[in-house]
């Protein structure tokens, strides 16, 4: 209650961490905040809504050991007091209606068509919280921060830039189902939307935007599989992620075979990272690399000479031997294993 009163404190509610970058002293850290369908600014948590939901579960904040409705507030304390929709067990976010469900809803059931059309026209769509909100502030059309981020920067993007949405697997399959369908007419590649493959495919059989896989593609298996299912667009190639420059040389000569874009990079790096990305990215051909990442630029302190620099958005691999850099042993410290 503290915290939500202090000046210097911002309070991100329904929302969480979905990816940490960076060192001591500079991390940056992207944070998913979920949209709770009830409008903060008009609940006044009379509660009136609750009642009426037909949705039944187990408690988190009570450790499942009593009941609450799929609409409900948290705990008596919660900050803010606003109710929340858990999209998990409401029917309007479970697809097509089982006809226990049907029967449930009665003649209550109906179709709610004004800005979703994208639904199948015989999608059943419960409407008991809608109907007992006196300040309607139930909104189930209300979007996630990540559609307003895409549309803020795809409005202010200059000519020739391309602006890719990547989820890194932080979506569940009926959040990017709704962001997908929410951005639909935005010039965006969607990347890695969800976890599982299974659930990145499925999303992209309801989109027509390009798609980039990401953590999905482990190995060359996967990758041939994904080529087969048209299950992406353009792959991220990470180099550690594959087993070093070897074999991601190997799935970058598979893509050139198949016709596959792809950005080339690692999942984290400073100088001798950005170095091996700069040598892989040159021997691509260049009608398939989407991208390549300058992972020095991200990280404050240099751990060789000689590493590419971004300039102007690009940047160029050394003409030296090997990678073409020289490591800064004073900075990097003594080795954790010699070989000999």
């Amino acid at each position: 209650m503290d915290a939500g009163r202090h000046p210097l404190i911002e309070l991100v509610t329904n929302a969480e961490v979905v990816g940490c970058d960076g060192e001591p002293g500079d991390f940056r850290v992207r944070v998913r905040k979920n949209p709770r369908y009830v409008r903060e600014d008009l609940c006044v948590a009379c509660g009136l809504c609750v009642d009426p939901c037909p949705q039944v579960g187990g408690n988190e904040f009570d450790v499942g050991l009593k009941a609450r409705k799929a609409i409900y507030r948290p705990f008596p304390q919660s900050v803010p007091s606003t109710y929340v929709v858990d999209p998990e067990s409401c029917l309007n976010f479970l697809g097509f209606l089982t006809e226990k469900q049907r029967l449930r809803l009665g003649k209550v059931e109906r179709l709610k068509r004004k800005k979703r059309p994208d639904y199948p026209p015989n999608l059943l769509v419960c409407g008991h919280c809608e109907d007992a909100c006196d300040v309607k502030a139930i909104d189930f059309d209300m979007l996630s921060e990540d559609v307003e981020r895409i549309r803020a920067v795809a409005a202010v993007l200059r000519s020739g830039d391309v602006l890719v949405a990547d989820a890194n697997t932080g979506w569940l399959t009926h959040e990017a189902a709704r962001v997908v369908n929410a951005v639909r007419d935005v010039n965006v590649y969607i990347e890695q939307p969800c976890a599982s493959y299974e659930e990145c495919l499925s999303i992209r059989e309801r989109t027509p935007l390009p798609f980039v896989l990401d953590e999905s593609i482990t190995d060359l298996g996967i990758l041939l599989r994904a080529h087969n299912d048209r299950a992406m667009d353009a792959v991220n190639v990470k180099i550690s992620k594959f087993g070093g420059l070897t074999r991601a040389a190997q799935v970058r000569d598979m893509c050139v075979s198949l016709g596959i874009a792809m950005t080339i990079e690692d999942s984290w790096g400073g100088d001798v990272t950005t170095a091996a990305i700069a040598h892989l990215a040159h021997s691509t051909p260049t009608e398939l690399l989407f991208t390549a990442t300058d992972f020095n630029s991200y990280v404050t302190v240099s751990t060789a000479e000689g590493a590419p620099q971004r300039v102007k958005g690009r940047m160029a691999a050394a003409t030296e031997p090997g990678l073409g850099i020289t490591p800064r042993m004073d900075v990097l410290g003594d080795p954790v294993l010699d070989v000999s």
